[in-house]
């Protein structure tokens, strides 16, 4: 440990940790984020097991990190959190060593062979705390709010169509029926859709036909939000939706990130 973090609840803040070394080891970098709980935890010791079988099983050093999410949980959620977690892994038979929380660390590693398919592991709990995280992170409910706080018109869509997809190509097949379902039948004005997607190009193409089709029969219809809009030559022709119908685009509210991570938002409402 080099130096106690200023940032958050001193309170929070576990006894400085010594230099130490560890061998042969799996290394877990854990942020809480909002929303999560035991339900969460458990999806993450059950992780364990097979990653036990692809690596063998092997001494795990938690460590606390902050900075994987934008939508981190408040210090004393995820240091409760972090510590949760330890007593299930040792419940399960691992020898578990769990760094200090609440420090700027400083720390070297050196990896025997290819890390590249145990890298990023997300656990998202039930789909209704799927839902509401992507609708904190959009704006429309606030950071403190709880699943059974999601807006009516939410509940409807959770009801109709939502659930965890399995694979990409399912993703885009599911939102772009959507898009059409919803604004036909839901009768909900204040939200259409509100989906989640990252993928290939070809579905994105048939997603971004969808909307333009909807621009055109729904023209009171607007585009929110579109985040990260980064697969290779669909940015491009977003960008000329988005020209091509100046009037569906609430100003302020678009947002267009040429970053690597391929994922969009869409938030579509009746105005």
């Amino acid at each position: 440990d080099r130096e106690a973090s200023s940032r958050i609840d001193s309170a929070t803040i576990s006894p400085q940790q010594p230099k130490m070394v560890f061998r042969n080891v799996l290394v877990v970098f854990v942020c809480i984020e909002l929303y999560d709980s035991k339900e969460e935890l458990q999806e993450a010791a059950e992780e364990f097991a097979s990653l036990s079988n692809l690596i063998g099983k092997r001494p795990i050093v938690l460590c606390p990190n902050v900075h994987l999410s934008i939508d981190r949980a408040p210090e004393k959620q995820a240091a409760w959190l972090v510590a949760e977690l330890e007593k299930m892994l040792i419940a399960k038979g691992y020898d578990v060593n769990r760094l200090s929380f609440g420090y700027h660390k400083q720390y070297g590693m050196e990896c025997n062979g290819n890390v590249g398919s145990v890298v990023g592991r997300r656990f998202y709990g039930s789909e209704e705390k799927q839902f509401l995280r992507l609708l904190t992170r959009l704006g429309v409910c606030p950071p403190e709010s709880l699943p059974k706080d999601m807006p009516s018109w939410a509940t409807t869509l959770t009801e109709r169509r939502l659930k965890v997809l399995g694979s990409r190509r399912e993703s885009y097949n599911v939102g772009r029926r959507m898009l059409q379902d919803q604004l036909d039948a839901t009768g909900h004005g204040e939200l259409w859709t509100c989906m989640l997607f990252e993928g290939e190009r070809q579905p994105m193409d048939d997603y971004l036909s969808a909307l333009y089709q909807i621009i055109e029969d729904y023209h009171d219809v607007r585009v929110h939000r579109a985040m990260n809009l980064s697969v290779p030559g669909f940015s491009n022709a977003a960008r000329f939706l988005f020209r091509k119908y100046p009037e569906a685009i609430e100003s302020g509210r678009l947002r267009i990130y040429n970053s690597q991570v391929s994922d969009i938002e869409f938030l579509l409402s009746h105005t």
